[in-house]
């Protein structure tokens, strides 16, 4: 992870953040799985959703 701070006038600052893509990725898929566990989607058994199909009804939450 690289964070860069950078002064801006009227005590403002910019952060910059990098974060490796793994990083991200471990995270979305725990997010993603958390999120497969406690939803009802019609047509699965609670819990047992497929992946894709949490991505696409629950991508602007998970994201």
């Amino acid at each position: 992870m690289k964070i860069e701070v950078e002064a801006q006038p009227g005590s403002v600052s910019t952060l910059r953040i990098e974060l490796p893509p793994e990083e991200v990725s471990k995270e979305w898929d725990a997010i993603a799985s958390s999120f497969a566990r406690l939803a009802k989607i019609p047509g699965y058994r609670p819990g047992k959703a497929p992946r894709s199909v949490i991505e696409k009804r629950f991508r602007k939450e998970i994201h």
